[in-house]
């Protein structure tokens, strides 16, 4: 850790946590910075170097919402492929709140600045 991440490396570390399907690191990145000439799914300017940060958080909060749910005997949809995730913006998708027990290394403290930063993300750009 203290190491800079690139933003290539940051999207790889992203897509390698997701538990959907896979194309293929290169042709994803490609796919991501090609969707950057579209505005993002909420209406907000998609500005790569903004976003990537982003991405990592919200696939953790949505695989502990998932486990809850499935604990819980709750439907839950399955994953869409990679690509499609980052098309429809999904790291902008709001869940609701649970009583989550924080996975090791992620404090409540962190899910909230995660979600001080998906906000004020939307009212900066």
């Amino acid at each position: 850790k203290g190491k800079i991440m690139t933003l290539k490396e940051q999207f790889e570390e992203a897509r390698k946590l997701y538990p959907g399907t896979k194309k293929g690191h290169e042709r994803e990145y490609n796919n991501f910075f090609k969707r950057s000439t579209k505005p993002a799914p909420s209406g907000i300017k998609f500005v790569p170097a903004k976003v990537i940060p982003l991405l990592k958080p919200a696939i953790e909060y949505q695989i502990r919402y998932r486990k809850w749910c499935k604990d819980n005997c709750q439907w839950v949809a399955p994953w869409k492929n990679f690509q499609t995730w980052i098309n429809k913006g999904c790291w902008e998708d709001e869940y609701p709140e649970f009583p989550d027990t924080p996975v090791v290394g992620i404090s409540n403290e962190q899910k909230a600045a995660n979600k001080a930063a998906r906000e004020s993300l939307k009212r900066n750009l």
